[in-house]
C-alpha cells in the first residue's frame, strides 16, 4: 500500500538512492514564469531546464497544446530524478487551479511513472487557501495514494 508522507526541505534535494525512483511535480502556469523554490532552481542551473518549459508555454500559448499537459525533464544524471511540470495553474484567475487539468495530469504521469515516488510542494509552493489545498490533497490521494503511488509533500524548511 502506498503511503503519503510530508517532509521539511528543499524539495529539489537530490535524490542518492538510484534504487527508489524520484518524480518532481511540479505545478505551473503557461506564461513562462515559473514563480517559486522550482522555477528558481531551474534558472540557476546550467542547463536548457527552464527554457524547455518556457518553450512549452510558447506552444500552448500557440494552440499546440493546453493546459492539463505534461512536460517530463531528466534530471537523473545530476539530481537523480524526474522533473515533470504540471501545466494547472489558470493564468492570473480565481481560483488558481485547474481541478480537472490537475486530475488528467496526475492521471498520465502516475501512468508513465508508476514505481516513482512524487514529490509534490506544499500547497503547490502558492498562496491556496487551506481549503483549496485540503481539496487538491483529496484529488492527490485518489489519483496516486490509492493508486500505489507513494507521495512526499514538501515543505520548505525557508
Amino acid at each position: 500500500m502506498a503511503n503519503l508522507n510530508h517532509n521539511n526541505g528543499h524539495i529539489m534535494t537530490k535524490n542518492e538512492n538510484e534504487n527508489a525512483p524520484i518524480l518532481v511535480f511540479n505545478p505551473v502556469r503557461c506564461d513562462g514564469q515559473m514563480p517559486g523554490i522550482v522555477g528558481d532552481f531551474l534558472r540557476s542551473l546550467d542547463s536548457n531546464a527552464f527554457g524547455l518549459y518556457q518553450a512549452k508555454c510558447d506552444l500552448i500559448a500557440n494552440h499546440i497544446g493546453e493546459r492539463g499537459d505534461n512536460q517530463c525533464i531528466c534530471l537523473l544524471a545530476d539530481f537523480g530524478y524526474m522533473l515533470n511540470n504540471a501545466f494547472v495553474f489558470y493564468n492570473n484567475a480565481d481560483p488558481a487551479v485547474d481541478t480537472a487539468a490537475l486530475i488528467h495530469t496526475l492521471e498520465n504521469t502516475r501512468q508513465f511513472y508508476p514505481t516513482y515516488t512524487f514529490r509534490i510542494p506544499y500547497k503547490f509552493a502558492v498562496d491556496l487557501t487551506d481549503g483549496e489545498w485540503h481539496a487538491i490533497t483529496g484529488i492527490i490521494v485518489n489519483q496516486l495514494v490509492n493508486n500505489d503511488i507513494n507521495v512526499e509533500i514538501w515543505h520548505d524548511a525557508n
